[in-house]
């Protein structure tokens, strides 16, 4: 007699590991499109974080402008920071930390960049030049004479930018925008 006739054959047929395949697939590509959303809105948080954190800074160098008897007016003011000095504009917001005479309409990118630089505490990476977008986490431009654009650079450029920091020099106002995830 053979033994195998009273036992019933275990394990799964090839139908079934088929359907647990299709299963598996249906809800990988189910799922797939929203684990690919978390890059965008990581980076949405981090321009967030980063826009709360540099407003913070400018906040607290007006502040000392403020605490050292300045008041509106007041032009060629320079104040320290951690051991930088940083001109202050009339309106008593950083402009930059290279040339004394700032003014509340004159800002070109290096200035930007010099006022990203001395109020943030290691600051991430930036560039002013389109070319080197892919090599920094910020692309720094201006709009107008007196608005600082800190753009989180992609490559290519997104057009209009959609993760940014903006900064007002003659007001101290500063904005951050991301594009809308919901």
């Amino acid at each position: 007699m053979d033994n195998r006739a009273g036992k019933k054959d275990t394990g799964f047929t090839l139908i079934e590991l088929v359907i647990v395949i299709v299963i598996l697939g249906i809800l990988a590509a189910t799922a797939l499109p929203r684990f690919l959303d978390v890059t965008d809105d990581a980076e949405a948080a981090a321009v967030e974080g980063m826009g709360g954190g540099f407003a913070t800074a400018v906040a607290i160098a007006h502040a000392r402008w403020v605490a050292d008897g300045n008041s509106r007016g007041t032009a060629n003011v320079i104040i320290t920071l951690e051991g930088t000095n940083i001109n202050m504009n009339e309106n008593g917001w950083p402009a930059n930390t290279g040339v004394s005479g700032a003014g509340l309409n004159d800002q070109n990118v290096a200035e930007c960049q010099q006022v990203w630089d001395a109020v943030l505490q290691n600051p991430p990476s930036t560039t002013t030049l389109p070319a080197d977008r892919g090599k920094a986490r910020y692309h720094i431009s201006t709009v107008g004479s007196d608005i600082c654009r800190y753009e989180m650079a992609r490559v290519p450029a997104a057009n209009p930018p959609s993760h940014r920091i903006e900064y007002f020099v003659e007001t101290g106002r500063v904005t951050t925008t991301v594009p809308d995830l919901n």
